[in-house]
């Protein structure tokens, strides 16, 4: 299982572990920002506790088909409404099906997709699921993180988390998946996105994180050129795409951040006007406007102090 996952070795261990003990977890919660593979690694072990535990070869193997064709009676998958959340009804709903044994195999699996999604009503009845869940029912959460969860549901979790690989690691995998791409271009994607492969792929192919990319490029031109309108006109074209924005904000940081790096080992890239006290200052903004953000202060003020800190 996940022998092509790139790095995470530590995890790979724990998951073999778990597989290969006497008792699988009742609940499994995989942390780990957007781009990372959890829904890979999610997925996998699915797959592995479906399908490994079967009790001959042949069950085996008729399991990972009908796994890999979506039909695995075993096996469900929960996400969010298109409000953006999980509520109660659907977990209430999940509870009603939990009681039911499998049908193929030893467990069934439920993958519970964007799981810090669950409102706070939604994750007091997951609550008393997980107080006595039935021996043959395994839940894998997936979560960009521990915030937003109950501590009581956090107690009742393995709690597991995926980390971004090397950059050697990385960077073997963007050759092997484009490799007509020049490798440092490859290579400044991926410092770009602090060796997160899924969004370096973005970076290098996705239309809108394309235009992201080219948008934070001019950012930097204007604030060397102290254009501070041009600045506020960028940023104003994410007024209502508040995902944009946080994805050319962290964009920005990264490059900041690169830009850091290769001026403290004495190799400004072509271009570059600014200075490591630029690039400093640059980084303190933008974590600064990360900080209200999260603090729910409006988008627009947020991005006008951003923007007047720049000069």
């Amino acid at each position: 299982m996940l022998e092509n996952f790139a790095g995470n070795r530590e995890l790979k261990e724990i998951l073999y572990r778990l597989l290969t003990g006497s008792h699988i977890p009742h609940a499994i919660l995989l942390k780990g920002e957007e781009g990372l593979g959890k829904h890979t690694v999610g997925r996998a072990l699915s797959k592995a506790i479906l399908c490994d535990t079967a009790e001959d070869e042949t069950q085996r193997v008729r399991g990972a088909a009908l796994f890999e064709a979506g039909s695995h009676p075993d096996f469900s998958v929960i996400s969010k409404n298109g409000n953006g959340i999980i509520p109660v009804d659907t977990i209430r709903n999940l509870r009603s099906s939990v009681a039911y044994r499998p049908d193929r195999a030893a467990y069934r699996v439920f993958l519970i997709e964007n799981a810090d999604c669950m409102n706070r009503e939604a994750q007091n009845a997951f609550l008393k699921i997980l107080e006595e869940p039935p021996g043959f029912i395994v839940f894998i959460l997936l979560a960009d993180s521990e915030v937003g969860f109950l501590d009581t549901v956090l107690s009742r979790c393995t709690v597991l988390t995926l980390h971004a690989p090397t950059e050697d690691e990385a960077l073997t995998v963007l050759k092997e998946r484009l490799p007509d791409i020049p490798e440092q271009q490859l290579y400044t994607a991926l410092l770009s996105a602090d060796q997160n492969i899924g969004r370096a792929l973005l970076y290098l192919g996705d239309g809108a994180m394309s235009e992201i990319s080219l948008d934070a490029d001019l950012l930097f031109g204007f604030i060397a050129g102290r254009r501070g309108y041009e600045c506020l006109k960028t940023f104003a074209k994410y007024e209502r795409d508040p995902a944009g924005l946080n994805a050319l904000l962290h964009l920005l940081r990264s490059r900041a951040a690169l830009q850091l790096r290769w001026l403290s080992v004495g190799k400004p890239q072509s271009g570059n006007t600014l200075s490591k006290a630029d690039y400093l200052k640059i980084i303190e903004l933008l974590d600064e406007t990360e900080r209200l953000l999260k603090q729910n202060v409006g988008q627009s003020l947020a991005v006008t102090r951003l923007c007047a800190g720049f000069f």
